[in-house]
C-alpha cells in the first residue's frame, strides 16, 4: 500500500513540475514533404487545460473547458446523440458564461483543425479507475501493451517498453498533446517505418506537442508509440484525408445557454438531430464566452445511413479451397460457370459505396494458385503480388467497427499460397490445415 502511495505521488509529482501547461495556439509551420515522407513538427496546439494538465488558481475569473474537442462517434441517419463539456472557473472571482453556436467557423479554430478530423483517445469508463483501456468506438483501431495507466481517462504510459499503436485510414496524422516526462526517449513509426527515433525527452519544446505525419497514400496506416524511459501521454489523434461536412442550421443545440460558476463544474449539454444530416463526416463548432476569457470547442460526428441503407449480400462459390466472393453472381456468371464453383449461400454483406467509414473492397485472382484474394488497399503491401490478376471492387468495407459490424478474418497457407476468409474467429478450425492467421481484412454485416 505505501509503495503504491508513493507512485502516485511520483506520477502527480512528475505531472506538476514535467509538463508546461502554457503552450500557446499557433500555426503549424509547414514543412514540404513527398509522398511517403515524414516531417516531424513542433508544436503547434495549446494543451487541454481542463483536463490533463494542472492549473494555477487566479484571482480574477478564468475560464476552462473541457474537452475542447468533442468526438461524438458515428451514429445511423435519424438518431439523437448527446455530448457533454465541463466548465470549470480557475479563479477566485465569479464566472459568468454563455455558450453559442456560431454561424459561421471561427478562423482560428479553423487554422487549428486545417482539415483534420479529431479523434480523442479518452475513455470515460475508466476514468479514476487507474487502468487505461480504449474507449469502446476504438477498441478495433487502438491497441495498448505494457504499464498503461489512465490520467483523466487518457492513456498513460509507464515505460520501460510501454507500446500504443493506432490503425487510421487517410493521408496523414497529427498527434494531438503527446506529452512526455524530461528523462527518456521514445519512438514513433508509421507503418514500421521510424519517424522519430530516439527522442530525446529532455527537449523543452518537445515536451507537450503535437507531431504530424503528412504525404502518406492514401488508405490504411499504423501509428506505433513506444516510450523506452519515462512516460507519455496522449490525448487524441486528427485523421487527414477526409471530407468534413458542416453541420446544418438547427441541427446542434447547446443547454444551457449561460451560467454562473466560482468553485463548482458547470455541465453544458451538446445535442445532435441527424434526422436531416445526410451521410458522412461532420465538423461543428459550439463557442463559450466568459467573463474570464472565451473557448471554442470542436465538434465531430460520423453519420451513416440508417435503417433504408440496402446492404450488398456477398454470395460465396466454392471449388476445391478456391473462394470465390461476389456481390454480382450475373456479371460473374461465366467465371463461376467455367471454374465449376458451387453456390455456399451468402457469407456476409458489404456496404454500399459512399457509406461513411468505408472503402472500397477489392478482388484478385491467381490462376496458378487457384486463389482469390481480397482487400480494401490496392497494393497491399505487396500481399497480393505478380501473379494475381486485379478483378475490381465488389464493394465497400468498414476499417474500423461500425455499429452491427463484425470483423473478416483473414487466414493464409504458406504452403499452396492460398487464403481464407471467415467471420469465425477461431477459422472454422482451418490452422489443422497448415493455414496461419493473418488478421483482420476489415468489417461487414
Amino acid at each position: 500500500m505505501f509503495k503504491r502511495s508513493v507512485l502516485v505521488v511520483f506520477i502527480l509529482f512528475s505531472l506538476v513540475h514535467f509538463i508546461n501547461p502554457e503552450i500557446t495556439r499557433g500555426e503549424i509551420p509547414k514543412i514540404a514533404t513527398t509522398p511517403g515522407r515524414f516531417a516531424q513538427l513542433p508544436v503547434a496546439e495549446k494543451g487541454n487545460n481542463g483536463g490533463v494538465m494542472p492549473a494555477p488558481q487566479f484571482g480574477a475569473p478564468n475560464l476552462v473547458v473541457d474537452p475542447r474537442w468533442i468526438d461524438l462517434g458515428s451514429s445511423a441517419s435519424g438518431e439523437k446523440i448527446t455530448g457533454q463539456i465541463r466548465i470549470r472557473n480557475r479563479g477566485k472571482e465569479i464566472l459568468r458564461w454563455t455558450a453559442s453556436i456560431p454561424s459561421s467557423p471561427p478562423k482560428a479554430a479553423e487554422e487549428r483543425v486545417k482539415g483534420g478530423r479529431f479523434l480523442s483517445l479518452q475513455n470515460q469508463e475508466v476514468r479514476a479507475t487507474g487502468i487505461y483501456l480504449p474507449p469502446r468506438h476504438l477498441r478495433d483501431q487502438l491497441e495498448v501493451t505494457g504499464r498503461w495507466t489512465e490520467e483523466e481517462g487518457y492513456p498513460f504510459g509507464l515505460s520501460p517498453h510501454s507500446t500504443l499503436r493506432f490503425r487510421f485510414s487517410g493521408t496523414g496524422i497529427s498527434l494531438i498533446n503527446l506529452r512526455r516526462s524530461p528523462g527518456g526517449t521514445m519512438t514513433v513509426l508509421i507503418d514500421d517505418q521510424p519517424l522519430v527515433a530516439g527522442v530525446d525527452q529532455q527537449d523543452e519544446n518537445r515536451n507537450n506537442g503535437l507531431y504530424q505525419i503528412e504525404g502518406l497514400p492514401d488508405g490504411p496506416h499504423i501509428l506505433t508509440i513506444t516510450s523506452r524511459d519515462g512516460t507519455v501521454l496522449l490525448e487524441g489523434v486528427r485523421i487527414y484525408g477526409r471530407e468534413l461536412m458542416k453541420f446544418p442550421a438547427g441541427s446542434v443545440r447547446v443547454f444551457p445557454k449561460s451560467g454562473v460558476t466560482t468553485r463548482e463544474t458547470d455541465y453544458l449539454t451538446v445535442g445532435v438531430d441527424t434526422q436531416k444530416l445526410s451521410p458522412g463526416t461532420y465538423l461543428g463548432y459550439i463557442e463559450v464566452a466568459s467573463s474570464g476569457g472565451a473557448e471554442t470547442v470542436e465538434l465531430y460526428l460520423d453519420v451513416f445511413p440508417g435503417g433504408a441503407m440496402k446492404l450488398l449480400d456477398v454470395h460465396l462459390y466454392l471449388k476445391d479451397r478456391e473462394y470465390l466472393f461476389t456481390t454480382n453472381p450475373q456479371l460473374d456468371g461465366r467465371k463461376i460457370f467455367v471454374g465449376g464453383h458451387e453456390k455456399q449461400g451468402i457469407a456476409f454483406r458489404l456496404f454500399p459505396p459512399g457509406t461513411p467509414g468505408t472503402t472500397e473492397f477489392f478482388r484478385w485472382y491467381n490462376p496458378q494458385k487457384g486463389d482469390y484474394f481480397y482487400s480494401y488497399q490496392q497494393q497491399d503491401g505487396g500481399k497480393a503480388p505478380s501473379g494475381y490478376i486485379f478483378e475490381g471492387a465488389i464493394g465497400n468495407i468498414a476499417t474500423s467497427r461500425m455499429a452491427g459490424a463484425r470483423p473478416l478474418q483473414r487466414w493464409f497457407n504458406k504452403t499452396t499460397g492460398r487464403h481464407f476468409f471467415t467471420l469465425d474467429p477461431k477459422g472454422e478450425g482451418i490452422q489443422k490445415q497448415g493455414y496461419f492467421y493473418e488478421g483482420i481484412a476489415g468489417f461487414v454485416r
